[in-house]
């Protein structure tokens, strides 16, 4: 990813005049395809701006530093810090380490008989150091007097180690300079871990360094708790075993290791190391939890085997469960870290900037090229997306990577399962369709067939009739109709005597003709 920046939204021939050659020739060699983007926010890389420093200030109040992943974040620390403040840090890294550098030289061999260094080059030493802590407290007043208060700045890390670091050194000088070398080299003592200390600060501008660093002052503080905890374990158990070898009749249980010279009548006592006083009890304490111990000396207690019981009960309590829930609790928070290890290094990395943006001059902030009003950014088209990297990024992250892959891949494997049963579908649907479509034509030519074949056989019935009596004679005459007169004349029973003759002829004349008898068993007849 390349970063620019720009006063224009949209620059004519930016690209084209930032990598043109320096012999005029404007072609470019062939490389990777690229796409020129824009951040579209107005003013987030100004000298105004308090994006970066807002975010900062959130991260550390919440402890999440997962914003520092995101691309428009990554792309404004990097336009900064490629475009005036990696000059401004390898300055002061360099200058860093010849104070330290001299610093120690100058401790070393001050006044040294067993190297002979002369007193003039003590002085230039201490000359050289002195010059480069006055760059560096100018620094540091700086900062101090851009800070909201007093309290919050040092209530930072590393401006505490920095203050610590520049103050001891002072007062060893000055404690040298009076004439107080027995006073002054215990300063130079505590001077020279805050000085070395001091230099980790400025391995937080690399990546790799900077993301152990990280790791370090994570575990630092999310131990802090448990080893308060440990703490307040082992001070009392230290204390138990002060007063045991301390009690009246204790003493006397000490063996003799002889008298010290040959000749001499004054033995040696072989007293337990660290019980003589409560502050090498914690001392004798903490050497306990490194192993370091002699289970002959408890003879020398008051109660042997309270002693014992004691030393057992500390051994299997701290020794075995609490530093090994310490191994865990560092495992776990080493892969909560390293599994946001490039987030922490760019939080880093902010923190850097902003720290020397606060000491710039007002001209400086001035320059339209460090502080323009938008960024354009060329990133890769091919190649981003699909690559694996090497780094081991924490088996957590790692863990969720493979997870994510994982899903990906049966996200695409069911998406293209249900396409393919959608397509399917489909097509049983559209067959289905097709289907009911000739099934309905059929039921209509059979509804057609069947009404034909009722009209058929209308005409078949009808013809039968007529073929079944071909003489017939002509239907009577109707009759009149009766008068209450007449109702004498006729009787109920001639009635039925007719009819039933009128039935017997009817079957007669049947069975005679074949015909009738076909037909009528096929059910055309009567």
């Amino acid at each position: 990813v390349i970063v620019t920046g720009s006063n224009d939204r949209v620059p004519h021939g930016l690209w084209m005049r930032k990598f043109k050659r320096s012999d005029g020739d404007e072609s470019m060699e062939q490389g990777n395809r690229v796409e020129a983007k824009l951040i579209p926010i107005k003013g987030i890389g100004a000298k105004d701006s308090d994006f970066l420093r807002a975010l900062c200030d959130a991260a550390n109040e919440t402890g999440k530093y997962g914003a520092f992943e995101n691309e428009v974040v990554k792309t404004v620390i990097q336009h900064k810090w490629e475009t005036y403040i990696r000059r401004m840090f390898m300055k002061s890294l360099y200058l860093d380490i010849a104070m330290v550098l001299f610093l120690t030289l100058d401790v070393l061999f001050y006044k040294n008989d067993y190297v002979g260094t002369p007193d003039i080059v003590s002085t230039i030493l201490s000359i050289i150091t002195l010059a480069l802590w006055m760059y560096f407290a100018r620094d540091e007043f700086n900062q101090l007097r851009v800070a909201k208060t007093f309290w919050d700045h040092f209530l930072d890390f590393w401006n505490l180690l920095d203050a610590a670091s520049l103050s001891t050194i002072l007062v060893a000088y000055i404690l040298r300079f009076i004439g107080e070398d027995k006073w002054s080299i215990p300063w130079f003592a505590i001077s020279l871990p805050f000085a070395y200390l001091n230099t980790l600060y400025f391995m937080q501008g690399f990546e790799e360094s900077g993301q152990l660093v990280r790791m370090i002052l994570g575990i630092l503080t999310g131990i802090g708790s448990f080893m308060i905890i440990l703490l307040v374990c082992m001070i009392g158990f230290a204390f138990a075993f002060y007063i045991l070898y301390n009690a009246d009749g204790a003493a006397g249980n000490y063996d003799s290791a002889g008298p010290v010279i040959s000749g001499s009548e004054a033995p040696v006592v072989d007293e337990p190391y660290g019980m003589d006083t409560p502050f090498m009890s914690l001392f004798a304490g903490f050497l306990l939890l490194l192993g370091d111990f002699n289970v002959d000396e408890f003879d020398a207690s008051l109660s042997y085997g309270l002693t014992l019981t004691l030393f057992v009960i500390f051994m299997f309590f701290i020794n075995i469960v609490m530093l090994n829930l310490l191994i865990a609790i560092m495992g776990d928070i080493f892969d909560r870290i390293q599994e946001n290890a490039k987030a922490e290094f760019m939080f880093a990395r902010a923190g850097i900037v902003l720290e020397f943006e606060a000491m710039m001059s007002a001209s400086a902030k001035g320059n339209k090229d460090w502080f323009p009003t938008w960024l354009q950014v060329l990133v890769p088209t091919q190649g981003a997306e699909g690559t694996e990297t090497t780094d081991w990024v924490g088996r957590v992250r790692a863990l969720k990577e493979s997870l994510d892959r994982v899903r990906a891949e049966v996200t695409e494997d069911v998406q293209e399962t249900k396409t393919i049963l959608n397509k399917e579908l489909q097509e049983s649907k559209t067959k289905i369709n097709a289907l009911t479509e000739m099934l309905e034509e059929n039921e209509r030519a059979n509804q057609k067939l069947y009404n034909m074949m009722e009209a058929m056989i209308a005409k078949f019935n009808l013809a039968a009739k007529v073929q079944a009596v071909p003489n017939a004679p002509p239907p009577p005459p109707p009759k009149s109709p009766r008068s209450d007169d007449d109702e004498g004349m006729f009787s109920d029973d001639d009635d039925d005597d007719d009819d039933d003759d009128d039935s017997e002829d009817e079957d007669v004349e049947q069975r005679r003709d074949p015909n009738v008898r076909k037909k009528t068993l096929f059910g055309f007849g009567k």
